[in-house]
């Protein structure tokens, strides 16, 4: 490479996803691009959270109803 800045060999792929990592490979002079998404989970582990979620609405209505409860019976002694 004597001049820097001049392209020698450009080849261009579309990604699915953020490339996070690169990596040469010497033996054969592979470039390889780990790419991922944020948050990117499997079917089985957005069912999981989705689970998680409604629980802790579920229980954080039922503190909200539990403390209004409390505010009234303290309004009305």
């Amino acid at each position: 490479m004597e001049k820097l800045g001049v392209v020698f060999n450009q080849m261009s792929f579309p990604l699915e996803y953020t490339p996070k990592k690169l990596a040469i490979y010497p033996e054969v002079g592979h470039l390889i691009i780990i790419e991922t998404d944020h948050n990117a989970y499997t079917e089985d582990i957005k069912k999981q959270r989705r689970i998680q979620m409604a629980e802790v609405s579920f229980h954080y209505q039922q503190a909200m109803f539990n403390v209004l409860d409390f505010n009234m019976m303290r309004v009305t002694h």
